[in-house]
């Protein structure tokens, strides 16, 4: 399993615009885009973590304390693996040759194996001294599942139903419980399980 996770760059855009927040929404003037804007980013960031999965692209550094025959990466789907490194037995960071292993992005969530007649390097022992680069998410708006997608509109309604700053009149317990049973029937199939 994974020790951490570091962004290296993006995401550059949101899963779902803000026009179209807007219109789920029901807001038809611009005096609440800014809030708007970063209720998405949160939306998008609740969805991202009960999925497993980066619904936008990005490239991270993963973190591992060790290497085995199988890694799993986290943040599906995964696009590329741009790099391994780690640290020799000397305390000093080696990048891997990739001809040391094999990615399979067409799993869920993507693995890195080692390449047949290969063995891993010897390591210093510490802990994350192991870093894979990954691009990962989705390349584009368009290739994210309507479904999830969807996760993310009903996740901001929630979020904006709970803002006493946007509803003063509020959404009675029924409607909130709605979209909770909502959410939760879109999101399951798309939580990716790890080993």
């Amino acid at each position: 399993m994974y020790r951490s996770i570091s962004l290296v760059s993006g995401p550059t855009q949101e899963p779902v615009s803000l026009d179209e927040s807007k219109l789920h929404l029901r807001i038809d003037d611009e005096d609440q885009d800014q809030l708007v804007s970063q209720m998405i980013q949160a939306a998008r960031d609740t969805v991202e973590e009960v999925t497993h999965r980066a619904l936008v692209g990005r490239t991270v550094d993963v973190g591992f304390d060790s290497f085995n025959h199988t890694i799993e990466l986290p943040l599906a789907p995964l696009r590329t693996v741009q790099s391994v490194k780690y640290l020799d037995t000397n305390g000093d960071q080696q990048t891997l040759d990739s001809d040391y292993y094999q990615v399979d992005s067409s799993r869920c969530p993507g693995i890195i194996s080692l390449s047949p007649q290969y063995s891993w390097p010897a390591t210093y022992g510490t802990p994350g001294q192991i870093v894979i680069q990954i691009d990962c998410g989705y390349a584009s708006r368009e290739l994210i599942p309507s479904s999830l997608r969807h996760c993310v509109l009903l996740k901001l309604e929630e979020l904006f139903d709970g803002d006493s700053r946007v509803f003063s009149s509020g959404t009675n317990s029924k409607s909130r419980n709605a979209v909770q049973v909502a959410f939760d029937s879109l999101i399951q199939p798309w939580v990716v399980r790890y080993l």
